[in-house]
């Protein structure tokens, strides 16, 4: 059986099919509709059990990972809420085990986050505010993480799969140090509203001898 994801030309449409490799024959298994566009992506995981697949959709406002049996119907929704899950790194198919990047803590972060297929035992793996990326192991078991923000180099650890840490890799120290002989001001952020009610994010850099008293 081959999977096939088939898109309109409009790109707001999305079907998985399967199809029989020998005949040719194809059968609908799923149908995704917006009013916009839909985003293609690689999360599609067959689960090796055979008990179904892993599909993200923005259906309910914000791109989130659900679980389908392999016919296609609605097992559970994996993960919830106003924010969305930016990258799906992989599963661990003995323990049921999803990972995922998401902007749950802001969308100025990314962080590592957990959870059992069922959408229960959620964790965040990352700490920090700023920006966490993982590349796993094959067979899900231990991951480098990738940590920096604005102000911050970038950190190279080893964690196990729990998100327990078992070795920093590089810390940039050497560089941290250096920096300090610099009179560098460090960003800090915000959010403000438009003329429209919406709220955006932004940063201020400040001069370095900056005053509070002064006006500038």
């Amino acid at each position: 059986t081959l999977c096939i994801q088939r898109m309109n030309r409009l790109q707001n449409k999305i079907e998985l099919l399967y199809a029989n490799a020998v005949t040719g024959a194809t059968k609908v298994i799923l149908t995704e509709e917006a009013k916009t566009y839909i985003d293609v992506t690689d999360n599609l995981t067959f689960l090796a059990d055979n008990s179904g697949f892993i599909w993200s959709s923005e259906m309910d406002e914000f791109n989130h990972l659900y679980y389908y049996d392999n016919n296609g119907k609605l097992i559970n929704q994996i993960t919830k809420g106003n924010w969305d899950v930016v990258d799906f790194k992989g599963v661990d198919e003995k323990t049921k085990t999803l990972f995922y990047l998401s902007t749950e803590r802001g969308a100025i972060n990314r962080d590592l986050y957990s959870v059992k297929l069922n959408g229960g035992s959620k964790k965040l793996l990352s700490g920090g505010e700023g920006t966490t990326n993982a590349n796993f192991t094959k067979g899900n078991k231990y991951y480098v993480s990738y940590y920096s923000n604005a102000n911050t180099p970038l950190v190279m650890e080893l964690h196990s799969a729990d998100g327990k840490l078992l070795k920093t890799l590089e810390d940039n120290s050497k560089l941290k140090e250096k920096m300090k002989s610099y009179a560098i001001s460090p960003k800090t952020f915000f959010t403000f509203k438009t003329s429209e009610g919406i709220e955006l994010n932004g940063y201020m850099i400040k001069p370095h001898n900056f005053d509070a008293a002064k006006k500038y």
